[in-house]
């Protein structure tokens, strides 16, 4: 076994443990085993499937991601149709797209599900990428009547980085939580399912009071927000006649809460804080964005700072200061001791007193994470989102070898050979020593420097 160190790919941070590893300019062809790297593995609580036993693959390149960090846990969304990648729905061995499936190039599969599936046009799924760059492949596989259906104990939103995922593709009165929190809202007044900007959305009226909308303390990490994040899609076609809030955490009373809302003029306001007791902080955009169109809206929080930021559309559009950070934001003596039951989180009706009119719009992919997302991560949302094809590069692998097998059947021991690379390291080297055949090898790889990073192949 041989580690190797391209000099064109990024890499995770020193000393960074890692598994065989298919990055974008290492082969394809990767045998597994029993002699296994102890390291990261994918993100992920899934099976290994045999991967060898899928007629159909794909690479999918990241390469149009322009970020300069690296993020992690992403939620990639894959639009398919045939033709695109070598895939074709007829291909396709179980109904409904179940047996298509991602992985990094490591044998254990990548938490994926199906946001829409259609015979005889435009698929889209959503598949967990552990950590996202340019130089970021993963593989997609297809066509395998005995990969089975995909586990529902894991989501691409079921990491600790989110607190909260409606898709609304559901049908009924409940808006189910992908995040597997139990964070489920309940739809007032039947809002209208309608095609989304992924998938479904909400329609809501204004003259019906629809909206959806977490019970009042239900979830704590939701509706006690520290620093967090907020996002998802909308749109309208008219100004509103009154203000009225989009989408966030809010109260039944004054303007407290954390939530963006629709003014009269068109314009994006944001408010974040207790406006009674004067630690609230607000802002509303310059610009009114398009009517007719979705937007991404994205309030990002970093209680550290008490910096309350605003994206549209992957740009930054507004930044607010509250000087009141500390941890129990929203539990204050002089604003009438409020706590976290007063506090609900929803979408097309606000609870706060200049914004109590109802949402008349679109709303879609609504998500909370208990941290300070950046620009990298609202730029990478919005062109996954509004421009598939350029953000990834889909390419036909099934010509290209592909092995994988659980163990060697001969000799009982082997000889490792470790190659760090130029300016690397590995350790051990563990050069022509004799391991036994099942025993688990763990070697540490630190990379020279940023624009390395460490994969591995295995031959006979």
């Amino acid at each position: 076994m041989q580690l190797h160190s391209p000099s064109d790919t990024r890499q995770p941070a020193s000393g960074t443990r890692h598994p065989s590893l298919v990055t974008r300019h290492s082969p394809l062809c990767i045998v597994h085993c029993a002699l296994c790297i102890a390291a990261l593995a994918a993100a992920s609580a899934l099976a290994d499937l045999d991967f060898g036993a899928f007629a159909h693959r794909a690479t999918i390149d990241f390469d149009g991601y322009a970020g300069a960090s690296t993020l992690t846990n992403f939620p990639a969304l894959v639009r398919l149709t045939d033709g695109v990648g070598g895939f074709s729905h007829a291909d396709c061995a179980l109904p409904g797209g179940q047996d298509v499936r991602f992985s990094l190039g490591d044998g254990v599969e990548l938490p994926s599900q199906v946001v829409s599936w259609n015979d005889n046009g435009a698929s889209a799924f959503y598949v967990l990428v552990p950590r996202l760059t340019s130089s970021t492949r993963i593989l997609m596989f297809w066509g395998n009547a005995a990969a089975g259906k995909r586990d529902p104990s894991s989501t691409p939103f079921s990491t600790d980085d989110y607190v909260l995922s409606w898709s609304l593709e559901d049908d009924g009165n409940v808006a189910l939580d992908d995040s597997l929190t139990g964070s489920w809202g309940v739809k007032a007044n039947g809002p209208t399912q309608v095609a989304g900007v992924v998938g479904k959305a909400l329609r809501f009226s204004k003259a019906s009071s629809q909206y959806v909308r977490l019970a009042a303390g239900a979830y704590p990490p939701v509706n006690s927000p520290h620093t967090f994040t907020y996002e998802g899609w909308a749109k309208w076609s008219a100004r509103p006649s009154a203000a009225t809030g989009i989408f966030g955490l809010s109260r039944g009373a004054w303007d407290d809460g954390s939530f963006l809302a629709l003014t009269t003029a068109g314009k994006i306001t944001m408010k974040d804080g207790i406006q009674a007791a004067g630690y609230h902080a607000a802002g509303t955009t310059a610009a009114d964005p398009a009517l007719d169109t979705w937007h991404h809206l994205m309030m990002a929080r970093d209680n550290a700072t008490g910096v309350t930021r605003l994206f549209i559309d992957g740009l930054q559009t507004l930044s607010t200061t509250c000087s009141y950070k500390r941890p129990d934001f929203y539990r204050n003596a002089s604003a009438g001791n409020i706590t976290v039951s007063d506090y609900s989180f929803g979408a097309g009706l606000s609870r706060c007193t200049s914004y109590t009119t109802p949402f008349d719009g679109f709303v879609d992919e609504l998500r909370v994470s208990p941290l300070c997302r950046g620009g990298d991560y609202a730029a990478a949302v919005y062109s996954n989102v509004t421009d598939t094809a350029h953000f990834m590069t889909i390419a036909d692998a099934s010509a290209t070898p592909y092995v994988e097998t659980e163990g060697l059947a001969a000799p009982e021991t082997v000889s490792i050979t470790v190659a760090a690379g130029a300016g690397g390291t590995v350790s051990p080297s563990l050069s022509g020593s004799a391991v036994a055949k099942g025993a688990a090898v763990e070697i540490t790889a630190t990379p020279a420097d940023d624009t390395k990073a460490f994969y591995a192949w295995e031959g006979n």
